[in-house]
Order: structure tokens, then sequence, then C-alpha cells
């Protein structure tokens, strides 16, 4: 198949949607398809006129309100049909990423959404969703938006079932309509070398998050203090933001590693890999894709019991998934979890065999293109 990948940021690099554009497109490719990326973020211009409209006093909500306004909406529809339009040979599908633009109307060409999460999700993020920043009716124009997009799309991909279920209950969509496809790490699996052995050195937990509040540091360095008195030991060591924890016993902030910078992806493949936990009570969290960069590392991980989270981690078979905000609960899961070093092993093989199966950008690219090619071939021909 031609397909035409339309996404915010250039799908061809790193810097869209935290690179899983990028993963898929290369999955696609390997596939035998032939797969065009485009960039539909608005032009200098048109971006200057939507963050002037969309001004407000907190930054945060005129971050939400330029991102997920109206005018910012209509200018990236605008590249998004362009690129459909001007493409040559013409695509046979076309894969949008997100419902932040809207590639669905006047065309022809059947039109794919794939989505880590929608705005009703996304409003159960609390303070820690961008989407809450805005006014209840601001909220609901934006679900205007996004519904235009999904009742006219050929059929919606999810990253997780919990999101499948709020587009068939939220959206009113059919529920052959929407497909669970779940997504995978962004990672080179032929470099990653599993865990086999107990780490040395002592007990170690390991976040990895480049948002300490939102991905429940704070709620993690209170459970890891309390763990600490019953096993003074205890390491946890904290990479992807930097916390000023300068002086906190047992806590080593390594700060942001850049995997696309030299050298980047082997330190953290060894800090999985010297790591007995991974841990990330997140608030809010559309899929959780860094808890398989886990799993495929050989680590048993504790999560959080929402959104998908839930869907990745088999609790009490590849980690845990304890209540969030419950920084007591989550100690004694830690403590419970690190008595037995060697039963953490067998359940990371677990965890491991378990993201082979169902979250890699491999199976993730074929379950899409096989739904792509069945629409396909089932669509009367043109007149």
């Amino acid at each position: 198949m031609r397909i035409l990948m339309l996404a915010e940021g250039d799908p061809e690099t790193r810097d869209s949607w935290s690179e899983s554009s990028r993963s898929l497109l290369l999955a696609l490719r390997a596939l035998g398809h032939t797969v065009n990326g485009r960039d539909v973020t608005e032009s200098p211009l048109a971006r200057w006129a939507a963050l002037t409209t969309s001004w407000a006093p907190r930054r945060r909500r005129w971050a939400a309100r330029y991102h997920f306004g109206k005018t910012g909406f209509q200018a990236r529809s605008a590249r998004a049909i362009a690129h459909l339009t001007t493409l040559q040979p013409p695509p046979d599908v076309a894969l949008q990423i997100g419902a932040t633009f809207d590639a669905t109307a006047n065309t022809a060409t059947p039109i794919f959404v794939y989505c880590d999460a929608n705005v009703r999700t996304a409003s159960q993020g609390g303070p820690y969703a961008d989407v809450n920043h805005l006014t209840s009716k601001e909220i609901e124009a934006m679900a205007s938006r996004e519904s235009s997009v999904y009742r006219r799309a050929t059929m919606i991909f999810t990253m997780s079932e919990y999101l499948r279920q709020s587009f068939i209950h939220d959206f009113g969509i059919a529920p052959d309509c929407v497909r669970t496809v779940y997504a995978g790490a962004n990672l080179d699996l032929t470099r990653v070398v599993p865990r086999s052995e107990v780490p040395e050195g002592p007990p170690t937990i390991l976040f990895v998050g480049r948002q300490w509040d939102r991905k429940g540091g704070p709620i993690l360095l209170e459970a890891f203090r309390e763990a600490r008195r019953t096993l003074p030991s205890i390491r946890f060591r904290i990479a992807g933001c930097a916390p000023e924890l300068a002086g906190e016993p047992g806590v080593e902030v390594l700060g942001p590693i850049q995997k696309d910078v030299s050298g980047g992806e082997d330190r953290l493949a060894s800090l999985y890999r010297s790591a007995d936990l991974f841990c990330m009570p997140s608030r809010f969290e559309p899929f959780g894709i860094v808890f398989v960069e886990a799993m495929l590392h050989g680590l048993p991980c504790i999560g959080t019991d929402r959104f998908a989270i839930p869907e990745i981690i088999v609790d009490g078979e590849t980690g845990w998934v304890v209540p969030p905000d419950d920084p007591t609960t989550l100690a004694h899961r830690i403590l419970a979890g690190l008595d037995n070093r060697e039963g953490l092993i067998t359940m990371g093989q677990r965890g491991r065999s378990r993201a082979l199966q169902h979250f890699t950008w491999n199976r993730v690219a074929a379950d899409i293109a096989a739904s792509m090619e069945a629409q396909v071939t089932s669509r009367p021909p043109a007149r």
C-alpha cells in the first residue's frame, strides 16, 4: 500500500509524538509498504495567529488554548489536506496521528486515526492533563472538533482497550470501527540485552520519566523513605528529570538521558539492567511506553491501577499495580518485591515475553496494515 502518515512534527524524525510516529513509520516500511511522512504543524504565520488569539495570563492555560484551540486546529487541518491532495502518486490510505487536526473532510481517501488518548480520557487526568486548563466550554468545543474527526474516519486505532471503550461510550463510535493495537517501545530491540541474574549492588528502584510530578515522583519518593526505614540499603535512581533532591539519603538523580545521543541508549539500558524494580506511580498516563521499555529489559514494573497501565502490567505476574497517591501501599509493595530478588528475575522474564508478544511496533504495524488492507479491498471502486 501507499500510506500517507500525517502528524504534528515530522514523523520521519524523532521529534514527533515522542518518537512513536517514526517507530511506526519504519515498522510499516519494513512490511513492504510505501510510507510518506508529512508534518502538519502550522506555518509560522498561522502559529503566530493561534498564539495571539489564544493568549491567557497563565502559561499552561495559554499553551492549552493554543494547542487545542480552533485556530491551530484549522491551520493544521489545512496543511493535512494540502499534503493529501498534492502527494503524487496519490496514497491508497492516510494514517492520521491524533485528532488535533482533521484530514477527513472532503476526501475520498480512506483516513485512519491512531490515538493514545482523547479529550474525555485526558479530562480524567486532573491538573496533570493540559486539557484541564481549559474552561468547560472550551473542552466541549474541543470534543466537538475531535468528534467530527472520529465519526468520519474509516477506522480508529487505539493504544489501549481502556481508550477504545471511551470512543464507544463517550463518542458513540461503532465497536467494529475502533480497534486496540497497543504500542511499542522506541528501542532497537536487537540491542536490548535483558537481565538474567540479580544485579550487583544494593536493592535498587528505578524511575524514568521527564515529568516528575505527573509521573508520581513525589509519591514514590515518600514511599521510598518509608521503605528505607525497614530496608536501609535500598537505592532509588531517578532518570529523565532532575528534581532538586540534593542530599536525600539513598537517592541518585541522574537527570535527562537522550537516547538519540551517542551512548544514551546504552546508558539507559545499563540502568534498567542494574535495577531490581521499575516504579512509576503515574497520576496521569495516556499509555505508558516506558513500562514496555522496562519489561523488554526484563525488569518487573510497579504502576498505578489507572488508565492503560493494568493492560501493560499483569498484576502479580509481570509486576504490580497499586492505587494512585498511596505511598504506604506502594512502600509495602516495594518491600515485598525486594524480599525475593531472585523471584524478580523470573517475573521480569515473564514481563519481557509479554512485551514481545503484545507491545512491539512490528506487531502494531502488522495489525494496522491488515486492517487498512481489509478496509481498502472491501471498498467499492471509485466511479
